[in-house]
């Protein structure tokens, strides 16, 4: 895991604050990309849904994480970027849905909070696709238009 430390960049001289920003949301700082890669997991809303090839998968603070094995009290999940080897590993109490802890492996990768939002629409096309005898054109249409996505 990096530092709180400012560094220096060699092509301009400038610092780069490694801290994510807190008084003007409207202003980029380096650091905020990377700023949940860095934290521990210790809470988070997790919201379930089917992978591409339909298995389980959920979303947690921006990550994504497909089933790795069940305990008895909780499921294991394992961070969906396997093909930048990140070892990042969170277990959800069965009782409650909710994060129960995690393996203590920092994501080796930044979070992307648009890929809740992709998988989200994608799995509502499947489901529509297969409840409903329309045109799948016409049904990705419509659930763009309800996301707000051009066609």
């Amino acid at each position: 895991p990096k530092t709180s430390s400012p560094t220096k960049n060699d092509d301009n001289d400038s610092i780069i604050s490694l801290e994510s920003s807190s008084n003007d949301e409207n202003e980029i700082f380096v650091g905020d990309s990377n700023h949940l890669m860095n934290e521990p997991v210790i809470k988070g809303e997790v919201t379930t849904v089917t992978s591409t090839r339909g298995g389980k998968m959920i979303f947690m603070n921006g990550f994504a994480y497909l089933y790795m094995s069940m305990a008895k009290e909780t499921t294991g999940w394992r961070c969906v970027r396997r093909n930048e080897n990140c070892k990042a590993v969170i277990h959800i109490s069965k009782q409650t849905g909710q994060f129960s802890h995690w393996n203590g492996i920092f994501h080796c990768h930044p979070s992307d909070a648009g890929e809740t939002r992709k998988c989200d629409i994608l799995n509502k096309i499947k489901h529509r696709v297969l409840d409903q005898y329309i045109s799948i054109k016409i049904i990705i249409e419509e659930e763009y238009r309800k996301a707000n996505l051009s066609v």
